[in-house]
């Protein structure tokens, strides 16, 4: 299974982002184990590890600060992450290799590591020849394959709508 797009109370408030729920497989397993996930990212009690930079989460080409990041998961009833929930890997129906799983935001799109913000359709659609990035050529995206591609910024909406779906079974051009 991949990890919620963010973890939830009982109210149903966002808590902490994939990013964090990811640590541990990223060698940043003494970092994890100083957050209390019972607490939102943003609570003091997290404020070392919301201060720490990631540099699994930080683009080199970034001049935000170290603690923030461009690197958004798609997040959807259709995308690579659920909401709130798990995603099993039967649900991805799509090649691997044409199923995005993070897309390299703009530089004004920035989010801090830890806080559950991340790209749906909108943001991805809304990347163009005029949108502020970090790479002239495109945005970088991470898919299911293992892949990362640079994507550029004259990609078709159908075709970035077809990257972002995991079970439509569109043909790509």
């Amino acid at each position: 299974m991949f990890p919620p797009a963010c973890m939830v109370d009982a109210e149903g408030r966002p808590l902490h982002s994939w990013r964090t729920l990811i640590l541990p497989y990223l060698d940043e397993t003494e970092l994890y184990s100083t957050i209390d996930l019972s607490r939102p990212w943003n609570d003091p009690v997290n404020a070392l590890a919301f201060n720490t930079a990631v540099r699994s989460y930080h683009c080199p080409s970034s001049s935000r600060a170290r603690n923030m990041t461009t690197y958004q998961a798609l997040v959807g009833p259709s995308a690579f992450l659920a909401p709130r929930t798990p995603r099993r890997m039967e649900e991805i129906l799509d090649a691997p290799s044409n199923t995005l799983m993070v897309i390299e935001a703009g530089e004004d799109q920035a989010v801090p590591w830890m806080a559950p913000y991340d790209a749906n359709e909108q943001v991805v659609l809304s990347f163009g020849p005029q949108t502020k990035r970090d790479h002239s050529e495109g945005r970088h995206a991470f898919f299911l394959g293992g892949e990362t591609r640079l994507l550029s910024v004259n990609l078709r909406p159908a075709t970035l709508r077809a990257l972002i779906s995991i079970d439509g079974h569109e043909r790509l051009d």
